[in-house]
């Protein structure tokens, strides 16, 4: 898994995780990375590295297709696990909290299994 820290989610923090991810996986054949339609997905800065990357392939979801986007299912479990009914004294708290939920999802494989398991299997046919 690749994680990375940003003070925001923007043109410049999907730039630098994309980069991260191409290098990570340079003995790939293709590298495909699936993106919803935030405005900063399709940022010139965006459309460049993939022009100048070989491997990186992005493909972009449908618009109001909330069904086939299923980050908002792992937020919504995250939320469920780290936010919900939970008091954080400092924000360093809440963000080793977070930190620590996503070094450790494999732990919460079964849950997140059964949430992104279903409802695509008739998308395609």
């Amino acid at each position: 898994m690749t994680v990375i820290e940003s003070d925001t989610i923007n043109k410049e923090s999907t730039v630098q995780l994309l980069s991260i991810l191409d290098k990570k996986y340079e003995s790939a054949k293709q590298v495909v990375v699936i993106l919803d339609n935030a405005r900063y997905h399709y940022s010139k800065e965006v459309k460049q590295l993939e022009e100048k990357s070989p491997r990186l392939k992005l493909v972009y979801l449908p618009p109001y297709s909330p069904e086939l986007n299923l980050i908002e299912r792992v937020w919504k479990y995250f939320k469920k696990q780290v936010l919900y009914n939970k008091y954080y004294k400092t924000v360093c708290e809440f963000r080793k909290a977070a930190i620590d939920f996503f070094s450790k999802i494999d732990q919460h494989a079964y849950a997140l299994k059964s949430l992104l398991g279903g409802g695509f299997e008739n998308i395609c046919t």
